[in-house]
């Protein structure tokens, strides 16, 4: 049997919305943190030796995956959004009337978050994988792999969610940037249609959050996440 070539145990980032002042420089930061929740559950479950497929162990050898430079690319986002911001404000340009300013501004952010998207993206795709593949494992009667094929469900699910929170945070995103270019941002109107995808990201960052918290035994560690 052949096993698809992409890597599973991958590190990606994660995060929540602020529909307060949209910045999309804290959602990519925040998108480290739940990366690192996935791997511990990986590795909690290894512990418990519910072993993964072939296709997991394989993969996890693989160091060249962008996932791998997840935190670089983020660095150089912050920094280069940083720089734009300090020049754009060094050449005069005035928080909230420069047009220029709005969209360099706006156009960062969007692109920080679509980032984060493809961050989530990759994991629930390659999860999404596994998952069949254990699935048809289990259906063959090899019911030893179906506590790992739960695992790994929960996995996808839980980067599904985080990728359809960060959709409805781009949504909001583009329709805030709708606004903002058009008028002064005193001006935009609030509450506004912006408003239902900022708020609506929030239930699927918290589901994603506790299922990823799952495999967490103190209370303590589920808090820290």
């Amino acid at each position: 049997m052949s096993y698809p070539d992409d890597n599973l145990s991958s590190s990606v980032p994660s995060f929540s919305a602020n529909s307060s002042d949209h910045s999309g420089e804290g959602n990519n930061a925040r998108a480290m943190s739940m990366a690192q929740g996935s791997n511990a559950i990986q590795e909690n479950v290894t512990k418990k030796k519910v072993g993964f497929s072939p296709l997991v162990v394989m993969n996890s050898q693989s160091q060249h995956d962008i996932e791998h430079y997840a935190e670089s690319i983020v660095l150089v986002y912050v920094v280069a959004f940083v720089l734009v911001l300090l020049v754009m404000h060094i050449a005069g340009q005035v928080p909230g009337q420069s047009l220029a300013l709005k969209v360099a501004s706006n156009l960062m952010q969007l692109i920080g978050e679509v980032i984060a998207l493809v961050f989530c993206l990759r994991p629930a795709l390659r999860f999404r994988r596994e998952y069949i593949y254990l699935r048809r494992l289990v259906t063959q009667n090899d019911l030893s792999r179906n506590a790992e094929m739960l695992a790994v469900r929960r996995l996808y699910l839980a980067w599904c969610l985080l990728a359809i929170g960060m959709a409805l945070c781009i949504s909001g995103g583009v329709i805030w940037t709708s606004y903002d270019i058009r008028m002064p941002s005193s001006q935009v109107p609030f509450p506004g249609l912006f408003d239902i995808g900022f708020v609506s990201c929030y239930p699927f960052f918290l589901l994603s959050t506790l299922l990823l918290n799952q495999d967490r035994r103190t209370g303590s560690e589920r808090t820290r996440l």
